[in-house]
């Protein structure tokens, strides 16, 4: 019985930290002029006026402060200067959550209370997966050039501190391996 109780909480442990690293990915125009690129500005995209709680709840301005700060951060120590008129990029972010269900079946397993088999055991784990996206737009073409995204794990119950630190961290990721190479 120990030894079950203790492969489960180890299995519960791995589990936890497991999901809460990041998963980052790149992709980007093979043909675009990275080294050219200097300045940028926020592409200003219009968001639909909450219509649901939902909508409310994704339509966050402390979330995107937070976001644009971490992003001009990241861009200023890559050498591209922020400005108003005629950038050569346009920043654009986006931002979604999903709930996702982790099922782990153990199969059955040896009881050692009685002789015989315990019955099977299956752990469920529910949580909820975060993605920012950010995309840098070549100004004159309108263009995709890049993006990167980082996943996670997330708690709405986080505090500001733990969701900018979280913010600030995903974002060190999604830029570690720009411009590309």
């Amino acid at each position: 019985m120990r030894i079950a109780c203790l492969m489960g909480a180890l299995c519960l442990v791995a589990l936890t930290f497991g999901c809460s690293s990041y998963s980052v990915n790149h992709d980007w125009d093979r043909d675009a002029p990275f080294p050219t690129y200097k300045t940028y500005n926020w592409l200003d995209i219009s968001r639909p006026e909450p219509g649901s709680i939902q909508a409310a709840r994704s339509r966050n301005d402390l979330l995107e402060g937070r976001i644009k700060r971490a992003v001009n951060s990241e861009l200023a120590k890559k050498g591209l200067t922020f400005v108003n008129d005629n950038p050569d990029l346009l920043v654009v972010y986006h931002t979604g959550v999903e709930s996702k269900i982790n099922v782990t079946d153990w199969g059955y397993r040896y009881s050692y209370d009685y002789w015989g088999w315990g019955g099977r055991q299956i752990d469920v784990y529910q949580y909820q997966e975060g993605t920012l996206i950010v995309d840098l737009i070549e100004n004159a073409t309108k263009e995709l050039v890049w993006r990167g995204y980082a996943t996670r794990t997330v708690d709405e119950n986080w505090s500001p501190e733990k969701e900018e630190q979280v913010i600030n961290t995903a974002v060190g990721k999604i830029f570690k391996k720009y411009p590309p190479k």
